[in-house]
């Protein structure tokens, strides 16, 4: 009898024992699922990051172009302006020889002879 007592706490406990192996399971089955859900989630969060990063790097390259060709232009700006000045005192040159040799044509008078 105390034989078939043993055997009856131990199947007893044997099934307390499987059916908390099996809610054990079904829980880990759960998190599983929840763990694959968030690594989808961090996948596609991720795969923007990196389309926002192409993307930044693009503009970078752009913006970088842009400065290089505004630097060429302020130089060919100071260029032209330094072309401008010294046309200006080319000009100012001849005005004061012509006002100089004008009165001697002329005589004076002021009048062409």
């Amino acid at each position: 009898m105390a034989s078939k007592n043993f055997w009856l706490q131990a199947s007893a406990s044997f099934f307390v024992f499987s059916a908390e192996a099996m809610n054990r399971v079904r829980t880990l089955e759960q998190e599983v699922r929840r763990q694959t859900q968030l690594a989808g989630r961090f996948k596609l969060a991720a795969e923007k990051a990196d389309q926002k990063q192409t993307e930044l790097d693009a503009l970078q390259s752009r913006l970088e172009h842009a400065e290089r060709e505004l630097s060429g232009a302020r130089e060919h700006l100071m260029v032209i302006e330094v072309k401008l000045d010294i046309l200006e005192g080319a000009a100012n040159v001849l005005d004061g020889r012509m006002r100089t040799a004008a009165p001697q044509r002329t005589g004076q008078t002021g009048v062409p002879a």
